[in-house]
């Protein structure tokens, strides 16, 4: 299945992460490509640390997960709601601790 297009404000604050946090800083991942008003980032080196964002009317939702190898555990998760564009990169950049 090939990716759906992105709504705009979720393509602009993709293209905010890119510049901010820089492409060695996080990678998009591929959960959500079907998703018009989602998207998902990890640690570059470490996909276990995922950041899931979507869009509402009100502001961004964003869900943080770090999930233990091995673990038969839920994931250690965290949420945010009705974040700014700039809030969500804050949230993302000190979840994936990037300078």
């Amino acid at each position: 299945m090939s990716a759906v297009p992105k709504e705009e404000e979720v393509a602009r604050l993709m293209r905010r992460l890119q510049e901010e946090l820089g492409e060695e800083g996080f990678v998009f991942v591929s959960n959500w490509d079907d998703e018009a008003d989602a998207f998902g980032v990890a640690h570059p080196r470490s996909r276990a640390r995922l950041a899931y964002v979507c869009s509402y009317p009100d502001g961004f939702f964003v869900s943080l997960e770090i999930v233990e190898d091995g673990s038969e555990d839920s994931p250690e998760t965290d949420c945010f709601h009705d974040l700014s564009d700039a809030e969500v990169v804050a949230v993302i950049q000190k979840h994936l601790g990037v300078e």
